[in-house]
């Protein structure tokens, strides 16, 4: 590659508890509850590791995931995350430096995304748009009789 820092323009960061099992243990020994929003740590799907800041995806997609995870955290959203099934958040930005967020959730939760959506299009006018995907759009989007 030409280039090892803001190469990509797409990625996809996972809401879930950090570290493994022996972290997950330590964390709940000091009252938290260990819930994230990161990448998978190197070999395992379960285990997620924190991330405040990646030199990966262009400018413009790192400044907005940013700015989303900075309110998806401070949002009653992420502290009921475990009913809410927030699930995953892709940020994609395309050589124009207009940015996408797509939000995965476990139900449809586009009525809840609306207290982030506002609030992140103003601190990051880049974000070009929002779109909250979850299982029922999933099989719609692949069709009749598709699992």
């Amino acid at each position: 590659a030409a280039s090892t820092l803001q190469y990509r323009n797409s990625m996809v960061y996972t809401f879930g508890e950090e570290g493994g099992e022996r972290k997950q243990q330590q964390l709940q020994r000091q009252g938290g509850d260990g819930m994230v929003l990161g990448l998978h740590g190197k070999g395992t799907h379960d285990a997620i590791v924190d991330v405040e800041e990646c030199l990966l995806p262009s400018a413009a997609a790192a400044r907005v995931f940013k700015e989303a995870k900075k309110l998806l955290l401070s949002s009653p959203l992420f502290t009921e995350q475990r009913t809410v099934g927030l699930k995953s958040l892709q940020v994609r930005s395309s050589g124009a430096g207009e940015v996408l967020v797509v939000v995965e959730t476990a139900t449809r939760g586009a009525e809840s995304l609306l207290r982030v959506v506002r609030p992140l299009v103003e601190a990051c006018p880049e974000v070009a748009g929002f779109v909250n995907v979850f299982p029922e759009d999933k099989k719609e989007r692949l069709g009749p009789g598709w699992n």
